[in-house]
């Protein structure tokens, strides 16, 4: 909750939503697989879990705010539902993906590693793929 606020507010002060979005997005990818293969040290598993945590639920906020920020205020309800759909797909996806993944392999650690994937993929799409102008931000 702390680290969401303070994210908010400092990716507001700085207007670069996309870049606090793509920046927490791969400490948190990074601190998966440090989880994966941190094995029975639980100090370092309990660290890299805070971490992971922090770092990809801080930026929530900030997504929703960053497709509505070029867009009329009758289309803001179109976004909002926009996302909600796409992360509740990803709820539904993600545990599947890691279920088949320890099913397969036969350890729930691999299943850790391929959901660092989709974080790497997206933080690159968010800091490549969206363009906001700094001004559309009031």
């Amino acid at each position: 909750m702390i680290g969401m606020v303070l994210l908010s507010r400092h990716s507001d002060r700085m207007h670069r939503l996309r870049w606090h979005v793509a920046g927490c997005a791969l400490p948190g990818a990074a601190a998966l697989a440090l989880e994966s293969v941190a094995g029975q040290n639980r100090g370092l598993v309990v660290f890299a879990l805070t971490v992971a945590t922090i770092t990809v639920f801080s930026p929530m906020p900030t997504c929703y705010r960053s497709p509505m920020a070029p867009l009329v205020p009758k289309a803001a309800p179109g976004a909002i539902a926009l996302i909600n759909c796409i992360g509740l797909t990803g709820g539904f996806v993600s545990p599947t993906l890691v279920g088949w993944v320890k099913t397969a392999t036969g350890n729930l650690n691999n299943g850790l590693c391929v959901i660092t994937g989709p974080l790497i993929v997206g933080s690159l799409i968010v800091a490549k793929g969206i363009r906001i102008d700094a001004n559309c931000l009031v």
